[in-house]
């Protein structure tokens, strides 16, 4: 199996990082922005992260003329932060899987809540305002 190098970008705001790679395993190109600031620690109680994931590879080798040994090594010098390179990759017109993860949240929230509210945590992350109203009336419901 190949060994995978992530690369960390250069640039972005103060107490982030950006690691690019490309995934040999699903033939993908990823991207992490990791946000520790302390709007961060403050919004969500923890850091955050946002994970990309480019699953059209060859349209992306195609459009930046570029192929797999040396697509990370332009996106470095191309692409100095995240939002430049998330940018660049929806004017590539590539389609872009965006998750975002909340980094220790699901620890903070068992140790201090408790199982049954980490639960509805996650719930209420996952699907939204429409999920936090779902989630309470099921709490509400179950007594």
């Amino acid at each position: 199996m190949k060994e995978v190098k992530k690369v960390k970008l250069s640039g972005g705001p103060d107490k982030t990082a950006t690691w690019i790679w490309l995934d040999p395993a699903g033939g993908q190109l990823k991207v992490e922005y990791y946000d520790f600031s302390e709007s961060a620690q403050k919004l969500f109680g923890n850091d955050i992260a946002y994970t990309i994931t480019v699953n059209e590879i060859d349209k992306l080798f195609s459009t930046v003329n570029q192929n797999e040994t040396s697509i990370i090594q332009w996106m470095e010098q191309y692409f100095k932060s995240y939002l430049a390179l998330n940018n660049g990759l929806k004017k590539m017109e590539l389609t872009l899987a965006l998750q975002r993860r909340f980094i220790l949240l699901r620890r903070f929230a068992a140790r201090a809540l408790g199982r049954r509210c980490m639960v509805l945590l996650m719930r209420v992350f996952a699907m939204g305002a429409v999920g936090l109203i779902v989630s309470l009336l099921m709490v509400v419901d179950r007594g």
